[in-house]
């Protein structure tokens, strides 16, 4: 059945009606908003949470640096293994029976004889105008560099 257009229906719907106005210009009302409690329920997840994984990090901080420390224990064994082989070749390579051998063999030296090597006295006028100068920096360095294996395992005195 069809309704005449002469017919007026009037529908109610609800409205918010303010009960005063604020100083700004904004409505005031007593209705509340209702907060959601996800929010406060991440924020309490979250902290408890938290200290377990700062103990996950610290422990995994530890073990990696444990295992760095003991590769870094291995690689200086390694080198101290390989400093003492060349240390066992460089005093090889010195020996003087074998620098001797060298000179007779390749290059074809010979010993001195009797009569070649002479020791000459020094007069006390020429150690009187050459008097030891005392050693400066450079003299005791160059001095500490170029001395020899046996004057370096001496102890100093």
């Amino acid at each position: 059945m069809m309704r005449p257009a002469a017919e007026v229906h009037h529908t109610l719907s609800p409205v918010l009606i303010p009960e005063h106005w604020g100083s700004r210009g904004k409505e005031a009302t007593r209705r509340r908003r209702r907060r959601s409690p996800i929010i406060p329920v991440l924020t309490v997840a979250a902290l408890a949470v938290l200290p377990f994984i700062a103990y996950v990090a610290a422990v995994s901080n530890v073990a990696h640096i444990g295992y760095h420390l003991y590769q870094l224990t291995q690689e200086i064994a390694v080198l101290e293994s390989e400093h003492e082989r060349l240390q066992a070749i460089v005093s090889s390579l010195r020996a003087p029976e074998r620098i001797e051998r060298l000179a007779v063999t390749r290059l074809r030296l010979q010993p001195p004889r009797v009569g070649q090597i002479a020791a000459l006295p020094l007069s006390p006028i020429a150690m009187r105008h050459a008097p030891p100068r005392p050693l400066g920096l450079w003299d005791r360095l160059g001095a500490y560099f170029h001395r020899s294996e046996a004057a370096a395992a001496e102890s100093p005195r």
